[in-house]
């Protein structure tokens, strides 16, 4: 339930500013996301809609468990 970006725990608010202010700084900022097996479906579609609205459009998607390894998705 918690969001950490550049190892800090955020609202879905503060994401969405942060990710504006470093997109708008960094036009071809990558945004590495994670979510990891205890994280639920909807937190998910909040954080991608979150990245959305912010204006990034550079995403690789990453899913961590521990049943399965790491894998990463480039868009």
């Amino acid at each position: 339930g918690r969001i950490r970006f550049d190892g800090q725990v955020f609202s879905l608010q503060q994401l969405e500013f942060a990710l504006q202010e470093a997109t708008r700084n960094y036009p071809d900022l990558k945004v590495e996301f994670e979510a990891d097996g205890t994280c639920s479906h909807q937190m998910v579609c909040e954080v991608l809609a979150t990245i959305q609205k912010a204006g990034n459009k550079n995403l690789n998607l990453r899913y961590a468990s521990t049943q399965m390894p790491r894998a990463s998705v480039q868009r």
